[in-house]
């Protein structure tokens, strides 16, 4: 049996087409796998954003109930102060807080004492 020109245009087109269809089914199932590769980095994405957000605003939360407490504290320090009487305690004069003019005109000896001045706090008295 011999088959013509007509029979063999006929079964490569047949051929063409049965390849392409099972090549596109092939392709299409490669692209579904990573459509689905895709859709569960995104979700993994949108899932780690949800977190981050749960976390600064806790975070948030934390910081402004540290904030408040803080401010309690420096309250109540500030109170006691006021109901022990911090505030009304006599500061010692030295004469590095205050300015003496009988000192100035005298010239500093070794160690930057001034001979006929009172003595420092952290100088020893000696008569």
């Amino acid at each position: 049996m011999e088959f013509g020109p007509e029979i063999s245009l006929v079964a490569l087109f047949l051929g063409l087409l049965v390849g392409g269809a099972i090549g596109f089914a092939i392709g299409r199932g490669g692209m579904s796998r990573e459509r689905a590769a895709l859709r569960s980095s995104h979700d993994e994405q949108a899932n780690l954003k949800r977190e981050m957000e749960t976390h600064l605003r806790e975070t948030a939360t934390l910081m402004d109930r540290l904030a408040t407490n803080y401010q309690d504290v420096y309250a109540h320090l500030a109170e006691g102060a006021r109901q022990f009487g911090a505030g009304e305690m006599p500061m010692p004069s030295t004469r590095a807080l205050t300015h003496e003019p009988d000192g100035a005109d005298q010239e500093p000896g070794p160690h930057g004492a001034v001979p006929s001045a009172r003595p420092r706090r952290d100088e020893p008295v000696t008569d």
